[in-house]
């Protein structure tokens, strides 16, 4: 017979996994009987210390949740973790939110709680690392001066049709190599193709 609660059906599937692997390991099963009421006993006794010791390590490793279920904080604090400096522009207003010191030390149990929040929400450990190493695969693009100015001035200082005289005269490529978006779209690409990224 099968339970109509599922949470029944999986402990009962845990019950046999664990037995299998118990036999496995073991190579007997709780039928056996070289064991003294006292020999079990003492079994129970290591599991549920055991137990114990796993509820004490979930507790101090969980990141206890604000009263609105969110963990914007430890996310924060994971942020300022990794943006410390007394004048970092990224570090200081997280700190002012926060109500932390501009050259306040984050204590060993917002470090923790920070660290716990961000592998919950399936940041990497180092975001130092991670954002030094996008940093470095970011290429530097040199397009024309001429061009981006030209492009530029007609966006923010130029009568409107400017621009749209530039778009208007794009293509074909080839009739209008003169023109600043298509000069412009050319050295992006290069630089792309060159590096391997996309357009």
């Amino acid at each position: 017979m099968q339970s109509p609660d599922q949470n029944v059906e999986r402990n009962r599937q845990l019950l046999l996994d664990r037995s299998l692997v118990g036999l496995k390991k073991y190579g007997v099963t709780t039928e056996r009987n070289d064991l003294t009421f006292n020999d079990w006993l003492q079994h129970l006794l290591e599991e549920l210390l055991d137990a114990a010791n796993y509820v004490q390590a979930a507790k101090n490793n969980a990141a206890p949740q604000s009263p609105d279920g969110h963990m914007h904080k430890g996310l924060l604090l994971w942020i300022l973790y990794h943006h410390q400096g007394g004048k970092c522009p990224i570090g200081q207003p997280i700190r002012r939110v926060l109500g932390i010191e501009q050259h306040a030390a984050l204590t060993t149990e917002q470090v923790r709680y920070a660290v716990t929040v961000a592998r919950m929400a399936g940041a990497p450990d180092d975001l130092a690392a991670v954002c030094s190493a996008a940093a470095n695969q970011e290429t530097q693009v040199t397009v024309s001066r001429v061009a981006l100015k030209q492009v530029l001035n007609a966006l923010a200082n130029g009568p409107t049709h400017h621009i749209r005289e530039m778009q208007a005269t794009r293509s074909p490529v080839e009739m209008f190599p003169d023109n600043p978006i298509n000069i412009l779209i050319a050295e992006f690409n290069g630089t792309a193709k060159q590096s391997g990224g996309a357009k």
